[in-house]
């Protein structure tokens, strides 16, 4: 038997996506990123509310971080078409996390240096 795929709304998705990448994600983002590129999301029958996907929500996660780093909508499209360009971008997202990582541990040790030469502790 199948599993059934869970769906979220467009308020859940927001929210989540904001938590986890610690940007400003509003529920009209998210609405742009899915008119100008996720073009088939799975709407309710009658009232037509978007319901995204995890699959959906990997995908804006992916958008939501290159546009934070200055890649067009554009761009992030003509990527998004090609699976191995999905794939290359999400391993790319994944190292610059990383890398993120180790600089925020740099910054918070050359704080320490700074503040123990202010202190007398190193010459």
């Amino acid at each position: 038997m199948e599993e059934e795929k869970k769906y979220y709304g467009v308020a859940e998705v927001a929210e989540k996506l904001g938590k986890e990448l610690r940007v400003n994600v509003t529920e009209s983002r998210i609405r742009r990123f899915e008119n100008d590129i996720l073009t088939d999301v799975k709407r309710t029958e009658g009232n037509e509310y978007r319901q995204f996907s995890e699959d959906d929500i990997e995908k804006l996660r992916m958008i939501i971080a290159l546009t934070e780093i200055g890649i067009g909508v554009d761009v992030i499209k003509a990527f998004l078409d090609e699976p191995i360009n999905a794939k290359l971008i999400i391993s790319l997202i994944e190292r610059a996390s990383a890398l993120e990582s180790i600089l925020v541990l740099i910054r918070n040790y050359i704080g320490k240096i700074g503040e123990s030469d202010k202190a007398g502790g190193i010459r």
